[in-house]
């Protein structure tokens, strides 16, 4: 859905000047109304309670969130409340009647934002390079503004540092904490889309007491120029350059990754004693081969990975009649592309011999496990490939803590920095629109549940010892 603000659009720009408004009738005192917030400068993970103030029992209220991204394209949402008996709206206890979220959600405004109506549809996110964002909050009553305030939200808190990396052969940039530290490191990794783009999650990182490596490994200066044969050798350098900065502690490291990212995480937390916890999104328990700049041919792919000079197993979808038409299907039509990676069922019809050759012996990972996926995954199937990462450490005994949450309704685009939504459910690739699934509600719910998480795996795993 895209928003139209119309008649609104006018009445929010006057609201921005306007603390509140009265309301009142002859011969009463005018009543004011007012939007306050729990707090007006926050970190992009925290959760802000708003409450109106001031409206008559029974009074319908929309709240109107707005910010501007840097390509000048402004992003909205809306929710309709009705006020109780004492005039009164609470976002963080009140289901709206309708608007761009639905449900209980206290920070439903700020994740659920859409695109203006005559704005540039793509990319189907804020575009925003500052640190700070504020995003001005609307009451309306009856069509016409009766309160507004703003609130800032902030991915990069104030004295964390970044350094772009470009020595030993590593490409990637390093996010300090404020402070001398030393702090815990994280080495945070992207996936197929390749180079260095995990700046702002970087940001946040530190914020939060990690001095963060956002690495990249394909795709970037003189690193290759495909997801094919990447020598974990590579990491484990990575590993040991962090821990060698005076700002970072002595020891080991955590790793978080994305899509591919997240299948490599688990590679490496099960092959270098250095990696402390791994947090894995939507990756998969089973080694997937490379991506060739010359894409799928329809021959055999090279191998993603490689350990001491040799190819790490991998499995490949045998695609039968069915994927043959989804893909015609999609081509004919124009449609997004779908399942690109292959569904569970053509991962399974490669067979049990070769499944079991290319998981991830993640059972050797000496630190807590984080797994997250979305049960609608059209990109590849995360949440059947983590539940293989899952097994093999519980049947393996694995001794530290592990938890696989596959989230019902999310899809493959969700994690990260929370409440900075919208999370999209399709995307703009080189080689055209990918589907990732999931709704961009229930990726947004997954993001915010999951990232409390994934600091509590990291503080586990590198904190504690």
């Amino acid at each position: 859905m895209r928003i139209t603000p119309g008649a609104i659009a006018g009445a929010l720009v006057a609201a921005l000047v306007a603390a509140g408004c009265s309301d009142g009738t002859v011969g009463q005192e005018p009543r004011r109304v007012i939007i306050a917030t729990s707090a007006a400068d926050v970190l992009v993970d925290e959760r802000v309670a708003i409450t109106v103030h001031g409206l008559g029992a029974g009074d319908d209220v929309t709240l109107w969130a707005r910010r501007v991204d840097d390509l000048g394209r402004p992003w909205l949402a809306h929710a309709t409340f009705t006020a109780g008996t004492d005039g009164t709206v609470a976002v963080a206890t009140q289901a709206p009647r309708a608007g761009t979220y639905s449900g209980v959600d206290a920070m439903g405004l700020f994740s659920s934002m859409q695109v203006a109506d005559g704005a540039a549809t793509h990319p189907p996110f804020p575009v925003t390079a500052a640190p700070a964002v504020p995003v001005a909050l609307t009451a309306v009553v009856d069509g016409e503004p009766v309160a507004s305030t703003q609130v800032v939200q902030r991915f990069a808190a104030p004295g964390v540092v970044t350094h772009p990396v470009r020595e030993e052969g590593l490409v990637g940039e390093l996010h300090l904490p404020p402070g001398p530290g030393p702090h815990p490191g994280v080495v945070l990794l992207g996936g197929s889309e390749g180079g260095v783009t995990e700046s702002a999650l970087a940001d946040l990182l530190a914020a939060r007491g990690f001095a963060t490596l956002a690495l990249g490994y394909f795709g970037a200066d003189e690193l290759p120029g495909e997801l094919v044969r990447i020598p974990l050798e590579y990491f484990e350098q990575a590993f040991t350059w962090l821990s060698a900065r005076p700002e970072v502690a002595d020891g080991r490291v955590g790793v978080i990754g994305t899509s591919r990212g997240g299948e490599l995480a688990l590679w490496l937390g099960a092959t270098f004693p250095q990696v402390g916890a791994v947090v894995s999104y939507v990756g998969s328990g089973l080694g997937y081969g490379g991506l060739p700049a010359a894409g799928f041919t329809g021959g055999p792919l090279p191998a993603a990975w490689t350990y001491r000079g040799k190819d790490l197993p991998f499995v490949m979808p045998t695609y039968g009649p069915a994927a043959s038409a989804r893909y015609l299907g999609t081509i004919v039509l124009g449609a997004p592309v779908t399942d690109i990676a292959g569904t569970w069922p053509d991962i399974q019809a490669a067979g049990p011999e070769a499944l079991a050759a290319a998981t991830i012996p993640v059972e050797r990972i000496d630190g807590p496990v984080l797994l997250l996926s979305g049960e609608d995954d059209r990109l590849w199937p995360s949440a059947p490939m983590s539940d293989v990462a899952f097994r093999r450490l519980a049947d393996g005994g694995h001794p530290h803590r592990h938890e696989h949450h596959a989230y019902p309704g999310a899809g493959h685009y969700f994690g990260g920095a929370p409440f900075a939504g919208p999370f999209p459910t399709v995307l703009l690739w080189p080689i055209g629109f990918m589907t990732g699934g999931g709704t961009q509600e229930a990726n947004a719910r997954a993001t915010a549940d999951s990232w409390p998480r994934v600091l509590s795996t990291l503080r586990e795993g590198l904190e504690s010892r």
